[in-house]
């Protein structure tokens, strides 16, 4: 999970908030 963090913040400068990685973090746990 932190590799998709890391790549979504590479992809993103602007989701460096914890907020946003919390979110995406919790969609990639809905995926899986």
């Amino acid at each position: 999970m932190a590799i998709f963090s890391l790549l979504l913040r590479n992809a993103s400068p602007e989701a460096e908030s914890p907020q946003s990685i919390e979110s995406l973090a919790s969609l990639v746990l809905q995926e899986n």
